[in-house]
């Protein structure tokens, strides 16, 4: 457990980092945004003239009736910007992301902690000056260990990510 806080620590801290980084950069845009993929996180964007840093948070409780599955994520994306025409723009950059979920069943419990560096490239629409709806794909390769069966794993898969933004 005092370890699982230690990762969520570094990472809280590292998302903080790469905002104070932007922040001295110059003017910045703030935002609110979440991403729908295979469930919904929540996006705090901070945009500047060429930079991109959106930390983001996640937490997923399901169950059924014969077991339970509880995922929390933190971390941040980093992107180079590109305008690509008056309402659409471009980014390219990537996502490190920390991963703890916890599941009980029938045949017992199992915790995973990993970690997730995803690539990632992807297109923003601007609707209006606030809003934008955007789209991304990333290659995830993921790195973590699991309680039940004790094993640490590795695993390389893509994603795509459906965006929606409001910047204040």
């Amino acid at each position: 457990m005092n370890r699982q806080i230690t990762c969520t620590k570094r990472a809280v801290l590292l998302a903080a980092v790469l905002s104070a980084g932007v922040l001295e950069a110059g003017a910045a845009e703030y935002g609110l945004g979440v991403a729908y993929d295979n469930g919904a996180t929540v996006l705090l964007p901070i945009r500047t003239d060429s930079l991109m840093i959106e930390p983001e948070f996640f937490l997923n409780n399901s169950s059924s009736s014969n077991s339970r599955f509880k995922t929390f994520g933190v971390g941040s994306g980093a992107y180079v910007r590109r305008n690509l025409g008056p309402l659409f723009e471009g980014y390219l950059g990537g996502r490190l992301v920390f991963l703890s979920s916890q599941s009980s069943s029938g045949s017992g419990d199992s915790k995973t902690r990993s970690y997730m560096i995803s690539p990632t490239v992807g297109i923003q629409h601007f609707l209006s000056k606030q809003f934008s709806l955007g789209l991304d794909a990333s290659l995830e390769y993921r790195h973590g260990k699991q309680s039940n069966p004790d094993q640490n794993f590795h695993s390389i898969g893509t994603a795509t990510r459906i965006l929606l933004r409001a910047y204040f």
